[in-house]
């Protein structure tokens, strides 16, 4: 959600942001073919709690290769146990349905001044990379990196991946920053 609240920001209220990093999302309204999935997913969520539901949202969140890396069996079984223990079912179902019903601001990329830098895991289902792609091209100067072997949640798949993205835009962003910054003279 944090992809769809930046962009939105970068276009309503840009004095209030120096930069926005985009991560796994879109700029488009959730794809009709999944609204279906998803009702039933919430549906079960509100009804009888997170853990049946555990085993459908891992292929959508994470990537196959990280449900498939025996290596990464402990952290994968710490995020099931987590996710099936949502406390909040009311919560959730209103994020889920924030997601189904949110308009997308495609259409108004163009707007957006404030340093982009878009970065979507080259095995996300939820939100594939020609989504990435598309912003990345409506955005003028913004930056795209499509991350190997990460998911939906590629700063879990692919963390190292993902520190070295925001680090070296944000490295960009401060140095020019302090650069418009300093006083001359």
């Amino acid at each position: 959600m944090g992809g769809f609240v930046a962009l939105r920001m970068a276009l309503d209220y840009p004095d209030l942001v120096r930069s926005i990093s985009v991560l796994d999302s879109s700029a488009d309204p959730e794809p009709q073919e999944n609204h279906g999935k998803y009702k039933f997913l919430n549906f079960i969520l509100r009804r009888f709690g997170a853990k049946p539901v555990v085993g459908s949202v891992m292929p959508i969140m994470f990537s196959q290769t990280f449900l498939k890396d025996p290596d990464r069996k402990e952290l994968r079984d710490r995020w099931r146990r987590f996710l099936g223990r949502i406390p909040d079912r009311k919560g959730m179902s209103k994020a889920v349905r924030g997601v189904i019903g949110r308009d997308g601001v495609y259409n108004r990329l163009g707007e957006i001044k404030t340093p982009t830098l878009i970065v979507v895991g080259d095995e996300d289902t939820a939100t594939v990379p020609e989504k990435s792609e598309r912003m990345h091209g409506a955005i003028s100067g913004s930056e795209y990196i499509l991350v190997p072997q990460g998911g939906h949640v590629s700063t879990i798949d692919a963390p190292e991946a993902i520190n070295a993205a925001l680090s070296g835009f944000f490295d960009k962003v401060d140095g020019a920053w302090v650069k418009e910054s300093t006083p001359v003279g």
